[in-house]
């Protein structure tokens, strides 16, 4: 079907979806151990290796303070149990950009605080860092904030829509950046 038909069924699924998301009840880092606990098993039943793919407030690797809720502290986050469950064997990759049209809004350039900020190099679309080494860690290591992009995001809250963590390198192994994003476009 064409987008134009398509466009207003995506629209209310992704409302309802986040109405009762983690984000949309209010909590913004939801029940970590649980999540955590619930790949594990799965990983040990099954015996495979697991990707598992969520945002980076809840893939990294240690705790972070939600910018949305900064009074509640430094919250585990799912990739910070399976990082001291699996050791180094938990690898966290942040996927981030520096601005552009998310399709139901428009994310503007990032603060200069946050590391999306730092990432973005005028004229290169994209690039990856892997933070493992210790010349990366040197670089890159202490404290950071990046921008998060929920799925109840609105540009208007820009400012609070962050994380931060103590340590870029401790909650990071890998950093993959995109200077500008566009719209989903539908397969054929």
């Amino acid at each position: 079907p064409p987008r134009s038909t398509l466009f207003p069924y995506t629209t209310l699924f992704r409302s309802r979806y986040h109405e009762n998301s983690v984000a949309g009840k209010g909590s913004h880092a939801g029940d970590a151990h649980a999540w955590a606990g619930t790949i594990s098993a799965y990983q040990r039943r099954t015996r495979t290796r697991v990707a598992y793919w969520d945002g980076i407030a809840h893939t990294a690797a240690s705790p972070a303070v939600l910018g949305l809720e900064p009074e509640r502290g430094p919250r585990p986050t799912t990739g910070s149990v399976l990082r001291h469950h699996y050791g180094q064997r938990y690898v966290s990759v942040a996927i981030g950009f520096h601005h552009g049209d998310l399709g139901i809004a428009v994310a503007p350039d990032p603060a200069p605080d946050l590391i999306d900020a730092r990432l973005a190099r005028p004229g290169q679309p994209s690039r990856w860092l892997d933070l493992r080494s210790d010349d990366m860690r040197h670089l890159w290591g202490g404290p950071a904030k990046a921008r998060v992009i929920s799925g109840i995001y609105h540009p208007s809250r820009d400012s609070a829509e962050y994380m931060a963590i103590a340590s870029l390198t401790d909650a990071f192994d890998v950093l993959v950046h995109l200077h500008e994003v566009t719209p989903t476009q539908w397969l054929p």
